[in-house]
């Protein structure tokens, strides 16, 4: 049914992935509204301390909740991080590195604490990566991935200081 018409379907769209794009689209505006009336209630109500892209369902979730959160690994999946001064990417926990080479690493490895950020990872005159703290940190595929794409200061508005 979901198929094109040319290829002798119905021509619907597939109203799962329909909704799963609407419903992430959705999460992703009250991650960058967090001034939003929503955003503050469903903060309050069941994300407090984290992220709502890395909230959990919680204690007996409404409707709406659990519908958002079912297209939580969809946005997820999609998002990738501008590094900017790099003082909120998390190295150990964060997608900031091209999916070719490793999205996130899932452990800290010697050298860093396990809460450290990106912008450790970048001398202070912000102009290019302390190439010797990469080497020492990560495999030899995974430290060309950041030293070929420099670093550039990005400024995304106040919601976004990464």
């Amino acid at each position: 049914m979901a198929a094109a018409k040319d290829d002798g379907g119905l021509g619907m769209r597939d109203l799962v992935g329909f909704n799963t794009a609407l419903l992430a689209k959705q999460m992703w505006r009250l991650y960058q509204r967090e001034d939003y009336l929503i955003s503050r209630i469903l903060r309050a109500k069941y994300h407090n301390k984290e992220s709502i892209l890395e909230a959990r369902v919680g204690h007996q979730p409404s409707f709406i909740w659990r519908s958002l959160l079912s297209a939580q690994e969809f946005l997820n999946e999609g998002l990738r991080w501008r590094i900017g001064n790099g003082s909120s990417v998390r190295i150990w926990g964060d997608k900031w590195l091209p999916t070719e080479v490793v999205s996130y690493v899932e452990s800290a490895p010697r050298g860093l604490p396990v809460d450290s950020t990106v912008r450790e990872l970048i001398c202070e005159d912000e102009e290019r990566w302390d190439v010797n703290l990469l080497e020492n940190c990560f495999p030899s595929e995974t430290v060309s991935s950041p030293r070929s794409r420099g670093v550039r200061p990005v400024n995304m508005g106040s919601n976004y200081n990464g």
